[in-house]
């Protein structure tokens, strides 16, 4: 885990960022009925106010909800290890997606007027929002382009892109 503090003169940010080696293990989610992918990963980042100082530290979270994310059991029991390997380097690659939003999350807070709470909060709900908007649109473009995970040379592309991003 990395966290990272910044000058005194700014209000204190702090960034988890953490990014797993997934593993089967950490899909706990059930697959619904009749769902057609192989794999759901869900991610969810954004931040927290924390006003019990005269500061206002601010958290960035970035997060892997293994409760919600899942792998169907034929893709497991898969003979060939390959598939699975593949698959849970293509679903990291969504959590990574949400980490590069965390991150564009947290340079934007230093663009906010925290002097004065009625400009500055809603100003971080209009950022969050618009990160929000490019990290779907993001997620979109990383499943058509490597096809859900299917077309292993826009896969490793994206995972080049994901390790000068971390």
């Amino acid at each position: 885990m990395i966290i990272n503090l910044h000058a005194l003169f700014f209000p204190l940010l702090i960034l988890i960022s953490y990014v797993p080696s997934l593993r089967v293990e950490n899909f706990k989610g059930t697959p619904p009925a009749g769902a057609f992918q192989s794999a759901y990963t869900e991610c969810d980042y954004g931040f927290i106010f924390d006003n019990g100082r005269i500061r206002i530290p601010i958290k960035v979270y970035c997060i892997f909800k293994q409760d919600k994310s899942w792998i169907q059991p034929i893709v497991i029991k898969a003979a060939d290890p390959s598939v699975l390997k593949n698959l849970l380097i293509h679903e990291e690659g969504h959590y990574k997606n949400s980490l590069i939003a965390a991150k564009k999350l947290q340079t934007a807070m230093f663009q906010v007027n925290y002097n004065n709470p009625s400009i500055g909060a809603p100003r971080v709900q209009q950022i969050k929002h618009q990160i929000d908007q490019e990290a779907i649109g993001q997620n979109k473009k990383y499943e058509s382009e490597t096809r859900n995970g299917r077309d292993r040379n826009a896969q490793n592309e994206w995972n080049i892109l994901f390790s000068s991003t971390s």
